[in-house]
């Protein structure tokens, strides 16, 4: 999940997706980082968010995760839901967990 495709993080990322080949495929598009922080929180998913925002807007239950890619500035964080492994350093780690995040969010009645 991610902000709007017009944001500025948006862009960002679609642009760093896109020199690595890939498109990104953001299911959920909120107006906010608290929003996100807390779809994040019921288990739907992870997002990519500046350290601030991370920090101000990470819940109980989740955890602040420091990405290792290249195109990861050290303002980028991983929020996201605190079981899961301690080894994800980037954001590839978490393509395993993305059908975890689908299945929940069809046992809680989608959006």
């Amino acid at each position: 999940m991610g902000l709007a495709r017009d944001s500025g993080l948006g862009r960002f990322l679609a642009t760093q997706a896109s020199r690595s080949g890939r498109i990104p495929r953001h299911r959920v598009r909120l107006g906010g980082f608290d929003a996100i922080a807390q779809v994040v929180a019921t288990g739907v998913g992870a997002a990519v968010m500046p350290d601030k925002a991370a920090a101000r807007y990470c819940r109980a239950g989740t955890r602040i995760v420091a990405l290792s890619d290249a195109w990861a500035t050290a303002e980028l964080f991983l929020i996201a839901l605190a079981h899961l492994p301690a080894t994800i350093r980037n954001s590839s780690d978490l393509q395993p967990f993305a059908g975890q995040a689908r299945k929940r969010r069809q046992l809680n009645g989608g959006w």
